[in-house]
């Protein structure tokens, strides 16, 4: 009997099936709405089943049942010796799971674009970690110390961990382009393409390609990165050209890139190899997304939504709810309003909105009463004010630290972040042992200021109440502008205060609020005295790319604030061949107590984030790394 025929066969019976529940719904219910709502739900788990069996009958795969599946893509990992990979225990579909449903989320940024090698947003990095892309490997969500396999199923380290043996996932298929298929145009991308080791190769050559501007960041990682060597299409070796702490993990993050989609034109004709890094900065696909994660793109309306759909073919199985947007919502008391409608389903709130609506909220308060739920998420990320050494008023360091003593980062935290947070004074996330509790914050302190800024020659020398000094032979006030993102309110509020305090010690400062693409242009382009920001960060630390020297003068490099020191180059390129735990921690030590010392940012808070959601949302599930929510892991009680 043929397959076709088979799928057909099984799929009439199911139809029958549905006939006769239906039948006797109607002898049940004397309701006949209960019996449209039955009915309609029966009808959505019969398109996923008819899926399940057809995926059986075409690939020879089972495909996953919902609870089923643990977080390791449906497979365990091959029994293989050195196999670094383990089944994480934590279910991508909790055993009790509703499927159906949508996920409304909310994002304040517009999206500049989805290729992921150019755009390194939080919220697209966030799309594609979480939703619709893959991985080598991924960190267990209950122990991310532990790797569980993804698109590999084994990477065995050899050579003294100078090369990881991969073995990939086969039958993964990337998801379908987003285009009009009915225009004959794009009859060339209509056709099935599996993920295989050459779409590594092309990731990784689009990476080290200095073409390609916005992979610098990434290029910043891979310094010691070597070459892809392809076996064959499930099958290659990482070789790194020295032993280093990094290779590990940066080796099990790896994604893949389609060389069939990126590397043509929109006619299908491919870009000439001496082009394609060129091309794919503004390549004619960058408005869209692919992967072949539990969800794939539908489509993006700039500055209103972005719309994904679950994939039902996911290698790790169906995710139970089917389809997320996301809304994009600039102002957080907007978002609030479609959070309390029921338009949006889970939301970061601010803390004015957390004071207002938790804190002070009497007990008919909707979180009070069961209808909204909250958690308080320590973030892995912290925030800071950055000043620019390059420029004039910011090159002494005793005028940076100045900064630190007059930025009243106490009383911020507590009347305008509600206790939401925690001062820190490096760049290391607090609850790690690379961070030195040892270093004490500097106080606020208006005298101190005042007499650091004295001690560097800014003083007010006309009586006008700005300092000032001379610089190149002309007198320069101690004037500067302050940028910050302008969805921000919190974030204004410390401007203002930190503002009325400066004044008083004589320096003025200039609040700019900007977009966040135009906030991004200047940073990135060094076009600032001063900024407000903010840093997610890793599980693993690797100051290398906001800090080495190098990242300073690279094309769109992080090194914002063009911070340059020997010891603390040093430092990093030490810690990158360091393995030893004892050792890395007395550099990372040292380094923290270097940041301190130059006060290239203002270290401000290590935030905590305020999650609400509606009641109806379960499963709710966060881990330590970024991204910390797992949206894929939640199921809508409808």
């Amino acid at each position: 009997m043929s397959r076709n025929l088979t799928v057909q066969l099984s799929i009439a019976g199911l139809l029958v099936a549905l006939l006769l529940a239906v039948i006797i719904n109607i002898v049940q219910f004397n309701n006949i709405e209960d019996v449209v709502i039955d009915t309609r739900q029966k009808v959505e788990r019969l398109g996923e089943v008819q899926g399940e069996i057809k995926q059986k009958l075409e690939t020879g795969v089972v495909a996953a049942s919902p609870g089923a599946v643990a977080n390791n893509g449906g497979q365990a990992p091959a029994a293989e010796a050195g196999n670094l990979l383990e089944p994480d225990p934590t279910p991508l579909t909790a055993p009790d799971a509703k499927m159906g449903g949508s996920l409304n989320l909310t994002t304040r940024s517009d999206y500049k674009g989805f290729n992921q090698l150019v755009e390194n947003s939080t919220d697209v990095q966030q799309v594609y970690t979480i939703f619709i892309g893959g991985y080598l490997a991924r960190r267990h969500i209950t122990d991310p110390d532990k790797w569980g396999p993804d698109l590999a199923l084994s990477i065995v380290p050899k050579n003294d961990n100078k090369t990881y043996h991969v073995k990939l996932r086969k039958g993964v298929k990337w998801h379908r382009p987003a285009v009009d298929y009915a225009n004959p145009r794009y009859k060339w991308l209509d056709e099935e393409h599996e993920v295989v080791a050459d779409d590594f190769l092309f990731a990784m050559e689009m990476i080290m390609n200095e073409k390609v501007e916005g992979a610098a960041p990434a290029r910043s990682y891979l310094k010691d990165f070597d070459r892809i060597e392809i076996i064959n299409d499930h099958e290659f070796k990482v070789h790194w050209k020295k032993r280093v702490y990094s290779s590990l993990a940066t080796t099990m993050a790896l994604y893949p890139f389609p060389r069939w989609l990126y590397g043509a034109d929109e006619d299908g004709k491919p870009y000439p190899k001496e082009i394609v890094g060129q091309k794919l900065n503004n390549h004619w696909y960058n408005d869209r997304g692919i992967g072949m994660g539990p969800y794939r793109f539908v489509e993006s309306k700039p500055g209103e939504y972005l719309k994904l759909t679950r994939s039902d073919n996911y290698y790790g199985g169906r995710a139970a709810i089917k389809d997320v947007t996301f809304k994009i919502v600039r102002d957080a008391n907007a978002q609030y309003l479609m959070f309390k409608k029921g338009e949006i389903d889970m939301m970061t709130m601010s803390a004015t909105l957390y004071r207002k609506e938790i804190l002070e909220a009497d007990e008919n308060s909707p979180f009070k009463t069961g209808k909204f739920s909250y958690d308080i998420l320590p973030r892995l990320a912290y925030r800071y004010l950055g000043w620019n050494a390059r420029d004039a008023l910011f090159k002494d360091k005793r005028v940076r630290t100045a900064m630190t003593h007059a930025f009243n980062r106490k009383k911020i935290i507590k009347e305008v972040f509600m206790d939401l947070g925690k001062v820190i004074t490096g760049n290391f996330y607090i609850d790690t042992p690379w961070y030195d509790k040892s270093i004490n914050p500097y106080e606020f302190d208006l005298e101190k200021a005042a007499a650091l800024l004295d001690e560097a020659g800014w003083t007010d020398s006309d009586k006008d109440g700005v300092r000032d000094r001379k610089l190149d032979g002309k007198k320069v006030n101690f004037e500067f502008t302050l940028l910050i993102y302008n969805n921000f309110p919190e974030i204004k509020s410390a401007a203002d205060i930190f503002k009325e305090d400066l004044i008083k010690i004589g320096v003025k400062v200039n609040v700019l609020p900007v977009d966040w693409p135009t906030m991004q242009k200047k940073m990135e382009g060094k076009e600032f005295q001063a900024y407000t920001g903010g840093w997610g960060l890793g599980w693993e630390s690797d100051p290398n790319q906001l800090w080495h020297s190098t990242q300073a003068d690279a094309p769109k490099g992080s090194n914002f604030v063009s911070f340059k020191n020997k010891e603390a180059d040093g430092i990093i390129e030490k810690a990158h061949v360091a393995f030893e735990f004892d050792e890395r921690k007395k550099l990372f030590n040292r380094f923290h107590q270097i940041v301190h010392e130059e006060q290239p940012y203002t270290f401000f808070m290590s935030p905590d984030s305020v999650i609400v959601y509606q009641s109806t949302l379960k499963n709710v599930t966060y881990q330590k790394p970024r991204p910390q929510v797992l949206y894929q892991l939640m199921y809508k009680d409808q």
